[in-house]
């Protein structure tokens, strides 16, 4: 048999399959989940595979790339020192730069400039240092796409707590707000192609980052954080899955998550 034929024989039934290793040198080691089987496949023309799909895959950022304590991210003068990477983060976006056809979007809520923690000009410093230092360790991300506004539920809800709000930036079901898709629909014309043709892939702290991907006829990869567990997100996450069957998972970390990704790319299924 023709190795090409081979492979995607292989690729077509390979979501029987965890990917179970770092992709190195083009080799993939597969355990198979029944039986523990580990199998060897050499790919040397892995781009034949990859290069008629594209999977749009989306990030949230505080909680799930960076560490999120319980204060706002650019609302004091040492916010720079202030930013630690998550475990398995830098390293499973190096390994989703290798996957031709598959590119990484930081998409991020930041009700903090709703909130006078900081402006709009701070937000926006914020997440182009972090897309830099990521670069800098050689995990690059195509762009980010950051929202300001709140809805009037959730600024009433802070008025009624004694708390400050910027009524510039209350405004209810703003399409670029998670969980709506509009920062979605962006960044996919950002790299050049529309939403409804490509894979969509999150991964997320809270159940809101779920939420869009299932808007967006995606996949969701909940990755728990302190704010997940505070806010019963696991929760409301798992009644999701059971609406929504092969669309969620519940990873146990960041890298988890980009393996499945990654494994769901190269079975070269059609974008839903």
């Amino acid at each position: 048999m023709d190795n090409s034929v081979f492979y995607m024989t292989v690729l077509q039934n390979i979501e029987n399959y965890v990917f179970s290793s770092v992709l190195k040198d083009f080799v993939f080691d597969i355990i198979q989940i029944e039986n523990s089987v580990r199998k060897i496949i050499y790919i040397t023309e892995f781009s034949i595979l990859s290069s008629f799909m594209h999977t749009l895959v989306a990030l949230d950022r505080d909680g799930t790339i960076n560490k999120d304590e319980d204060w706002y991210l650019g609302s004091t003068s040492d916010w720079k020192e202030r930013i630690t990477f998550l475990p398995g983060v830098v390293e499973g976006i190096r390994q989703l730069n290798r996957i031709q056809g598959i590119d990484t979007v930081i998409i991020t809520n930041q009700a903090g400039v709703a909130r006078k923690f900081f402006s709009e000009e701070r937000m926006h410093e914020v997440n182009q240092h972090i897309v830099n230092e990521l670069e800098k360790q050689g995990a690059a991300v195509k762009g980010y796409f950051a929202c300001p506004y709140v809805s009037q539920r959730y600024a009433a809800e802070r008025h009624r707590q004694g708390k400050d709000i910027d009524d510039k930036y209350v405004r209810d079901n703003h399409p670029e707000q998670k969980p709506n898709i509009g920062m979605l629909v962006r960044a996919a014309k950002l790299c050049g192609y529309s939403l409804e043709s490509c894979h969509k892939s999150v991964i997320g702290d809270r159940v809101s980052d779920i939420e869009m991907a299932l808007r967006a006829g995606g996949r969701g990869y909940l990755v728990e954080s302190w704010k997940t567990n505070k806010d019963h997100d696991t929760e409301k996450v798992i009644l999701l899955a059971a609406k929504h069957p092969g669309q969620i998972m519940i990873s146990k970390n960041f890298f988890n998550a980009v393996e499945h990704i990654i494994l769901f790319h190269i079975s070269g299924k059609k974008p839903s």
